[in-house]
């Protein structure tokens, strides 16, 4: 896989101590919203690729409540629809654009 994605780029790694430690849970951030904020992207990531995320990040719950990353209350709306599913899904609220490297 060649397509300049962190994704590709990390499970080309050539030890298999390399890949246990790429596809390992991260130590907790102590905070529900960023441990779900981390296993979302990760999965959005990972799909986008079209491999199957990391068994961890079928772990992390949903939040109970919508949690918008960038609380703009006039955009929430546009935000919720332009979110990546594995985030909506999570109600991580971060629009896919929020993504991009520019």
């Amino acid at each position: 896989m060649q397509d300049g994605s962190p994704v590709a780029q990390e499970s080309e790694a050539e030890t298999a101590e390399g890949r246990a430690i790429f596809f390992a849970r991260p130590s907790t951030t102590g905070d529900p919203r960023w441990e779900a904020l981390l296993a979302r992207v990760v999965e959005h990531l990972f799909r986008e690729a079209g491999r199957e995320p990391p068994a961890w990040v079928l772990g992390v719950r949903a939040l109970a409540a919508e949690w918008y990353v960038v609380s703009i209350p006039g955009r929430y709306d546009w935000t919720a629809e332009n979110a990546p599913e594995p985030l909506a899904r999570g109600k991580v609220m971060l629009d896919r654009y929020s993504l991009e490297s520019v």
